[in-house]
C-alpha cells in the first residue's frame, strides 16, 4: 500500500504459506460450468441468453463465478478435464476474458455489463459472424 501507483502494477501477487484454500462455491461451479457450456455449443444467440437469464447476479456472487470459471479452465488446459468443444487457445483466451472481468468488477463495473462483455467476446469472431446469418 505504501508503494506508487506505478511499483505496485509491476508486482505480482504471492500467496504463500499460512493462507487456507477456500472450498469452491457450488453455485459458482454450476454457473461457470453452464456457461462454458454454452461457449462451447458455438450458439450466439443461446449464450446471450443464457447471460441474460443470469445477470441478476450481485458483484460477490459475480466474483466467485469468475473464480469458479478461472478454476474450471484450468483444470481444462492441465488436462484434469475434457475440453469438449473447447479448444485450448478457447480457453486461454476465456480465462483473459475472465481476468478482465475480474479487473473491471473491482472498479465497480455493473455485473450486467460484464454478463454482456461475456456474451459478446466469448465466442471467436468467425462465430459470431456464422452465428448472425442463421
Amino acid at each position: 500500500l505504501l508503494l506508487l501507483p506505478t511499483a505496485r502494477s509491476r508486482c505480482a501477487i504471492l500467496t504463500l504459506a499460512g493462507e487456507t484454500e477456500t472450498p469452491p462455491d457450488e453455485a459458482a461451479e454450476a454457473l461457470a460450468a453452464g456457461y462454458l457450456k454454452a461457449v462451447a455449443g458455438g450458439d450466439a444467440a443461446q449464450l446471450f441468453r443464457w447471460c441474460a437469464q443470469n445477470e441478476n447476479l450481485d458483484s460477490p456472487a459475480m466474483a466467485a463465478f469468475l473464480e469458479g470459471l478461472r478454476g474450471r479452465l484450468a483444470d481444462l488446459l492441465c488436462g484434469r478435464q475434457k475440453l469438449r468443444g473447447l479448444t485450448r487457445a478457447d480457453a486461454m483466451r476465456l480465462v483473459e476474458l475472465a481476468d478482465r472481468c475480474t479487473r473491471y468488477l473491482k472498479v465497480n463495473t455493473n455485473v450486467k455489463q460484464l454478463f454482456g462483455l461475456l456474451a459478446v467476446s466469448a465466442l471467436p469472431a468467425e462465430e459470431q459472424k456464422q452465428g448472425n446469418h442463421n
